[in-house]
């Protein structure tokens, strides 16, 4: 795949979205996690009362969640790659609808892991649990590592031309 300047330039305006809303999901849970301990007037404790191990239980659930919902965004998209593509017209064309789905799937986990962080953030207000902060510490950390770039998204794009080859290559 070709990697122009400008097609790179204009990858980077398709991420751009994707970048603001997991920015936007990122701070609502920290702003959160700052009111949630002002308010608590920084009594926080060594709790693991049945709401905290709820809240821990649905965290692993969501982050395994918005792990394994991902390649099926991805199969979906795959569909929809031009592997005969000769244009560079036609390759920003895919790559702009491509974008889609990878802003689709930006969001997807974002808001499966914000979510959890949210409940381990209610759990904090309401019990104090130390351990549910820490809980969504970890879960607005697994967001920052997951944080769209356009490295990340041309590399993404790469992988799903390829695999798209490989799956047309078996079905014929």
């Amino acid at each position: 795949m070709e990697q122009s300047q400008d097609w790179l330039k204009r990858v980077g305006r398709l991420v751009q979205p994707s970048q603001l809303i997991a920015a936007g999901l990122m701070s609502g849970a920290l702003v959160f996690a700052f009111i949630a301990v002002i308010v608590r007037g920084g009594a926080l404790a060594a709790r693991t009362g049945m709401l905290t191990l709820l809240a821990a239980f649905f965290a692993v659930v969501t982050a395994v969640a918005s792990t394994v919902a991902i390649p099926i965004i991805d199969g979906a998209a795959r569909r929809k790659i031009p592997l005969e593509a000769s244009e560079a017209t036609e390759w920003m064309a895919a790559t702009a609808e491509l974008a889609q789905a990878f802003q689709m799937r930006t969001i997807l986990s974002f808001a499966l892991i914000e979510g959890a962080a949210f409940f381990n953030l209610v759990v904090v207000l309401i019990d104090g649990s130390i351990l549910s902060l820490g809980i969504a510490a970890a879960l607005v950390a697994l967001m920052a590592i997951r944080f769209p770039t356009r490295l990340k998204f041309v590399s993404w794009l790469e992988r799903q031309v390829q695999a798209a080859k490989e799956e047309r290559t078996v079905a014929r």
